[in-house]
């Protein structure tokens, strides 16, 4: 029989389900009680959903469903686990930890709050059923900023059909909304860093997050390498044209050709590996360019910015000895950094607490130097796509 997929209700193990299940139209009201599973829907079933949480806590959903209608009742058993995250991090080079049962609750929709043992109840003639995950207040002493938490979820049985295998976990991604301060920069000539170490690595990885006043200037530059033992790395950002990688020459060809935007929060990386620099933007590649081995010599500096600040916003420079994955940049993209972190060569916050200091510098160190105007501004809260200064009154 034909399968009709809805592509709202589409997911990966259709290929596992169509040969098993002669109706395979997913809840489309078609198909036997016998021809049934059960499993987790999440966005474009990858087995992951983002959860913004505010400083306050927040509440967001999952639905355990049935491939088909039931004509009786289905329980469903959802529980903690730690194993279903322990599997996203091998497999994505992330390091989220687990928050721990006790930070959040379980609840049906009507928010009645589920225990250990209880399940979920899908209804006689539904093919779904709504979880409530309600996380409160995290303490910013038991729960540093500079960590990322998820909380994994599992399908661990139900009261009729078999479970989905691939499709019965969640892992909520928590993307904790925060206040930082942030620097506002004009004139001078960029900031100019001195990392250590660099000479012998083989890749890197350069990040910053800008909001330009404005992207028609001349000559306006991200980031660049001086100094360099390879090929050159100059870049050039435009409303128009994106973003320029320039080694060793221009042309059309050496810019993403994916407008931007002013007044907006760019979180910008650069990756370099194997004769490739792939450029990404909020965490999106914007374009991967062919180049020669970009190399850092004993002193070489990154300089962030040259004489064209007018009045953007810096925030969050770093530099690492590997190239970054896409989840790994996704990972750390607005949150701040534990200067601990392995791989990090050089951390410039840019807070009014820290200033221009390198946090990863050796103490007796001054490895970072400008001659830019820098005023601070507090209470910016992330994540956002423009300046957003919260009022504390």
């Amino acid at each position: 029989m034909k399968c009709n997929v809805s592509y709202k209700y589409m997911f990966i193990a259709i290929g596992i389900l169509c040969p098993f299940f002669s109706a395979c139209n997913y809840a489309d009201g078609e198909g036997s009680g016998s021809e049934n599973a059960v499993y987790m829907e999440t966005p474009d079933n990858k087995g992951i959903a983002n959860f913004t949480l505010e400083p306050d806590g927040g509440t967001t959903y999952l639905t355990p469903r049935l491939a088909n209608i039931s004509q009786s009742p289905v329980t469903i058993q959802v529980s903690y686990d730690k194993e279903a995250l322990d599997k996203y991090n091998k497999a994505n080079g992330a390091s989220y930890e687990p928050l721990p049962p006790s930070a959040f609750k379980l609840a049906d929709a009507e928010g009645n709050e589920l225990s250990g043992s209880e399940g979920i109840r899908v209804p006689a003639g539904d093919f779904s059923a709504k979880i409530m995950v309600k996380v409160g207040q995290l303490d910013s002493k038991d729960f540093p900023a500079n960590k990322k938490y998820a909380i994994p979820l599992s399908i661990t049985g139900a009261s009729k059909y078999s479970l989905i295998p691939s499709q019965r976990s969640a892992v909520l991604l928590l993307n904790r909304s925060i206040l930082s301060s942030v620097a506002k920069v004009s004139g001078g000539e960029g900031i100019r860093i001195k990392p250590a170490g660099m000479h012998t690595k083989a890749e890197w990885t350069i990040q910053m997050s800008a909001i330009y006043s404005s992207l028609t200037r001349s000559n306006l530059t991200t980031a660049y390498l001086s100094n360099g033992t390879g090929g050159e790395f100059y870049t050039r950002i435009s409303s128009t044209a994106g973003i320029q990688v320039k080694n060793g020459r221009d042309g059309d060809d050496t810019w993403t050709q994916i407008p931007l935007q002013a007044g907006k929060w760019l979180h910008i990386t650069y990756v370099h590996k194997d004769k490739k620099t792939t450029v990404y933007v909020n965490g999106k590649v914007q374009k991967v360019f062919e180049n020669s081995a970009i190399t850092f010599g004993e002193n070489s500096m990154i300089i962030v910015g040259n004489s064209g600040y007018r009045n953007d916003y810096l925030r969050e420079i770093r530099l690492w000895d590997k190239a970054l994955t896409e989840s790994e940049i996704n990972d750390y993209l607005y949150l701040p950094m534990d200067p601990e972190t392995p791989h990090l060569i050089s951390y410039l916050p840019l807070s009014k607490e820290t200033g221009i200091k390198d946090l990863k510098a050796p103490a007796d160190m001054e490895n970072v130097t400008t001659k830019a105007r820098i005023e601070y501004v507090e209470n910016v809260k992330f994540p956002a796509d423009e300046l957003v200064i919260v009022n504390q009154e």
